[in-house]
């Protein structure tokens, strides 16, 4: 709290001083003049000291770049906390579909096996020769192409070589 000096207006102040001055000379010669500052009134008032801080833009401007780099690093380390998980559950999926695929061209396989072993098996073999008409050749019929040992790229008519079998 702190007073201050006031008037009730200024202008009654000056008013009132001057007629007040004039009065009491005329009506009592031995009347003491009137005090300095008599017709002052001192009023308590509360006041606030606070300071007001003026807005700075530069400084609102670094407030955001740092908010904004906290915000930032904060994605940056959620995402690499995050990442692995998503990637593992990815790469589990993956897995899984290739082993299923795996298991589906496993059977397609063992299928194809069976269908080649049935296809030449010697009893079906034999029936599609005499069903075509076919028969084991003479011996004459048949001609063996022997290359030397070292050339292996061309071939040549030759008789068989005499190896006992």
């Amino acid at each position: 709290m702190a007073t201050f000096t006031t008037f009730f207006k200024r202008s009654d102040a000056v008013r009132t001083t001057a007629t007040h001055t004039a009065a009491v000379a005329q009506d009592d010669p031995y009347r003491l003049r009137p005090m300095p500052f008599d017709d002052l009134v001192l009023v308590a008032k509360k006041f606030e000291n606070r300071v007001a801080r003026q807005h700075d833009k530069q400084e609102t401007g670094k407030v955001l770049s740092a908010v904004a780099s906290v915000v930032v690093a904060a994605v940056f380390l959620g995402g690499s906390m995050v990442w692995p998980g998503i990637a593992a559950r990815t790469a589990t999926a993956a897995i899984e579909k290739v082993k299923a695929d795996n298991r589906v061209l496993r059977n397609r396989y063992r299928e194809l096996q069976v269908e080649r072993a049935s296809l030449e098996s010697p009893g079906r073999l034999n029936a599609l020769a005499v069903e075509q008409r076919l028969s084991e050749p003479v011996r004459d019929q048949v001609r063996h192409l022997d290359t030397p040992a070292n050339d292996t790229h061309v071939a040549s008519n030759m008789e068989p070589s005499r190896t006992v079998r």
